[in-house]
């Protein structure tokens, strides 16, 4: 139970982490080091800003949601059969990874439509 737990919460922890971060504390200057880095967002130090601000808010929002799932996931573990469980959570944990990566697509739209 303990290491399911820490597998399914790792991504939303670290996605309301990071995304606390960028949305408060952005990277200050554009770099290819660390940051949101696309070429969008790294055209000028506004748009910088911006994809930050906004990534910020979908990845802390989205952590909180994903969070959430996975706690009561977590408090079904007694009900499910163990199998069903265990398929349960990994379908999650891909789902979860989805949801990461799937914030690019609003962030780029965003930056489109105000840094055309």
């Amino acid at each position: 139970m303990v290491l399911y737990a820490i597998t399914v919460l790792i991504i939303p922890v670290m996605m309301i982490a990071v995304g606390a971060l960028w949305k408060n504390n952005p990277p200050k200057k554009v770099n290819w080091i660390y940051g949101y880095r696309t070429s969008r967002s790294m055209k000028s130090q506004e748009a910088w800003d911006f994809a930050h601000k906004y990534s910020g808010r979908l990845w802390y929002k989205g952590g909180v949601l994903l969070a959430f799932i996975a706690i009561i996931l977590l408090l079904l573990s007694k009900a499910i059969d163990a199998d069903v469980y265990e398929k349960i959570i990994n379908g999650y944990m891909y789902f979860q990874l989805v949801i990461m990566v799937g914030s690019i697509i609003p962030t780029e739209m965003a930056l489109k439509r105000n840094f055309n």
